[in-house]
């Protein structure tokens, strides 16, 4: 795991204490409901495999704890670091592999206690698998900036031609637009994660019935003008920038985000339904904001239910 500042390292102690502790406690809850269960009790090898992944789970636990504890009462990050990128990864690998045992031989029992739904502790384990790779992808490009002179225009027209050769359904239901361009010093990757969440985010959370419109406009702009350029509410976030800045404006006709998630959204493992879950990791516009701020940069949204998203984007221009 590579972290290169306070804040990265911050933002996934705080998804791990949550977005993983939670999801790992309420799992449990549901193997220790089977293991009780007299149907499953008549059945001792079943049984005995739930209760394998009931320890698993278990160990994950106490693993956890014990590395977080420490890091709380010491600073030692290491420790932490190498359970995040391999013993957290083979152990959440350990466990999907052993519900796709248990599964088969649970689906068709007829529970005596009160009934629940397999199909959802199987959707909550598919969740963390979701979460452990998506918290992967956000600290892979936890990195020092690689800079190199790039043209943002097509930066976007490249992640656009990638993402349509994997659908088709993004050219045959979608009309894009970009335009200008801002050429300076840039972290390609970084760059191509920002294009690429977002136009991602924008085809998960459509409105179903309407084309999608995605218009990303790019310009140059003096840092001291953004103030008068955006929205009131946003103009504290802009303020204080001098230079010259590439500014990236992203609007799409989106399902739109509601007010009292606007300033969340860009936090780790963040989803505002609770049917987003099922649509990836909650880690798109974490990513965003994190190649964002990895050039220095700042990041805002203004929103309306039904009526889509503006993405409002300041990048300082580097010229050596």
């Amino acid at each position: 795991m590579v972290a290169s500042d306070a804040l990265e390292l911050d933002a996934v102690l705080r998804s791990l204490s949550h977005d993983f502790k939670e999801p790992l406690r309420s799992i449990r809850w549901y193997l220790i409901r089977i293991i009780a269960d007299k149907a499953v009790a008549a059945k001792p090898a079943t049984l005995q495999d739930v209760r394998k992944l009931d320890a698993l789970v278990a160990d994950v636990q106490v693993q956890f704890t014990l590395l977080y504890e420490t890091y709380k009462k010491t600073g030692e990050t290491e420790a932490l670091r190498h359970f995040v990128n391999t013993d957290l990864r083979d152990e959440i690998s350990s466990i999907s592999r052993a519900w796709g045992g248990v599964h088969s031989k649970v689906k068709g029992v007829k529970f005596d206690r009160d009934p629940f739904s397999i199909a959802d502790l199987s959707a909550r384990i598919a969740r963390l698998s979701r979460r452990y790779e998506g918290l992967l992808e956000y600290i892979r490009h936890s990195h020092a900036l690689n800079l190199t002179r790039i043209g943002l225009h097509n930066e976007a027209e490249r992640v656009l031609t990638d993402l349509t050769a994997l659908s088709e359904d993004i050219v045959t239901d979608g009309t894009f637009q970009i335009a200008g361009n801002v050429i300076g010093l840039f972290d390609q990757s970084l760059i191509g994660l920002l294009f690429q969440n977002l136009i991602v985010n924008s085809m998960k959370y459509r409105v179903p019935e309407i084309d999608l419109s995605i218009r990303i406009k790019i310009s140059v702009q003096d840092g001291a003008d953004f103030p008068a350029m955006v929205p009131t509410q946003l103009r504290d976030a802009f303020s204080g920038r001098k230079g010259p800045h590439a500014y990236i404006s992203y609007t799409d006709n989106g399902r739109g985000i509601p007010a009292a998630y606007q300033n969340a959204v860009f936090e780790p493992f963040v989803q505002v339904r609770d049917t987003d879950a099922a649509k990836g990791s909650g880690m798109g516009l974490a990513i965003v904001k994190g190649a964002v701020q990895k050039h220095g940069g700042v990041i805002a949204i203004t929103s309306a239910e039904g009526k889509g998203t503006r993405f409002w984007i300041a990048l300082p221009i580097r010229d050596e």
